[in-house]
């Protein structure tokens, strides 16, 4: 039950992130502008989010509980 909670604060905040740019750039303080939207602009793919106990792979990038 823990993994599926971990998944879920995983999911809400990696979309709350997306949509919030200045709360994005608040997480990375000692990096220039122009790399932390480099890294905003990559962090706007879709992101799979699976449990370590599934032994199929959908699609990469991947976070596995």
């Amino acid at each position: 039950m823990l993994d599926l909670h971990i998944i879920h604060t995983i999911r809400n905040a990696t979309k709350y992130y997306r949509e919030n740019e200045s709360a994005f750039n608040a997480l990375f303080p000692d990096i220039g502008a122009s790399l932390r939207t480099k890294y905003f602009n990559a962090f706007q793919q879709d992101i799979s989010f699976d449990k370590g106990y599934i032994t199929k792979i959908e699609k990469f990038p991947i976070i596995t509980t």
